[in-house]
């Protein structure tokens, strides 16, 4: 046997000589897990609180829709005679040919 195998064997054969060489290693390895620990929790969060915004935004646009949707249906029906009238019997109190108009007062 050599002696560079001589060497590699006691190596391994002593734990403690081992690690003698190969602290600065290990010290490496544990300071990196230290710091990865935290790193990973705070993405944890901020993944979480990116999908709870995400999840609002994605309500948020269903309702524009359905908002457009009714805005759209309003601007179509604005052309139908029946939406006019009804728009003047609302807004200005205008009441169509042959019906009555009652007004209620408060009696305070």
């Amino acid at each position: 046997m050599s002696i560079k195998h001589r060497h590699w064997f006691r190596l391994q054969s002593s734990p403690m000589a081992f690690l003698k060489g190969w602290w600065w290693v290990i010290a490496i390895v544990i300071c990196s897990y230290l710091f990865y620990i935290p790193l990973v929790h705070n993405k944890n969060v901020s993944r979480k609180g990116l999908e709870g915004r995400v999840a609002a935004l994605e309500h948020e646009k269903v309702l524009a829709m359905e908002e457009q949707e009714m805005l759209l249906l309003r601007i179509a029906s604005q052309s139908d005679p029946c939406w006019i009238e009804m728009m003047l019997m609302r807004a200005l109190g205008v009441v169509p040919e042959g019906q009555v108009k009652v007004h209620f007062q408060n009696q305070s």
